[in-house]
């Protein structure tokens, strides 16, 4: 068997991919057939942290099924404007006058995030990506309508952001 290394899969994370050859003779002429085996996505640390500690318990399973297929994934991120199914005991809600790029920022930094965060967003260009904190919350912050998970340290600190401007929370769990 032939490994042909990683394949892309849309939105998210990678797919291992296998090549198996297979002769195939034609008359007189031998050609090769490659078939392409694709083995399933294991979840991404932050999404599978993020749905574990932040969901509210009765939807987990559900949430975890549904982001093992880029079919589930998709359909579950629409719901990123609204999403009615935060656990908000761990949310803190940003005070009005603390909601400038450099105030979530800094907020975020005081607890502990890294230089690069992990990004769930209905924003196709963003979704499924690791970047530098502050990019992520300038590009997230100018949208004003997507709805936005940051992943900053897996299960412990993120930020989300709905479609409403009073939507802008920190999860932290201790």
């Amino acid at each position: 068997m032939i490994s042909s290394g990683m394949s892309k899969m849309p939105r998210g994370g990678w797919l291992e991919s296998e090549v198996k050859p297979r002769c195939l003779r034609d008359g007189r002429r031998r050609r090769w057939n490659f078939k392409l085996i694709r083995h399933p996505l294991a979840l991404n640390i932050h999404e599978e942290q993020f749905i574990k500690n932040f969901i509210v318990p009765q939807k987990r399973e559900r949430y975890l099924s549904m982001f093992e297929s880029s079919k589930g994934r998709s359909k579950l991120i629409q719901t990123f404007y609204h999403l009615p199914d935060l656990d908000e005991r761990f949310a803190i809600k940003i005070e009005s006058n603390e909601q400038s790029l450099e105030a979530i920022h800094r907020i975020l930094q005081s607890k502990g995030a890294p230089r690069n965060c992990h990004v769930i967003s209905t924003d196709n260009q963003i979704d499924g990506n690791e970047m530098p904190l502050l990019d992520v919350l300038e590009k997230i912050l100018d949208a004003c309508k997507d709805g936005s998970f940051v992943s900053c340290i897996p299960g412990k600190l993120g930020y989300f952001e709905g479609e409403d401007v009073d939507t802008r929370l920190i999860f932290e769990k201790k």
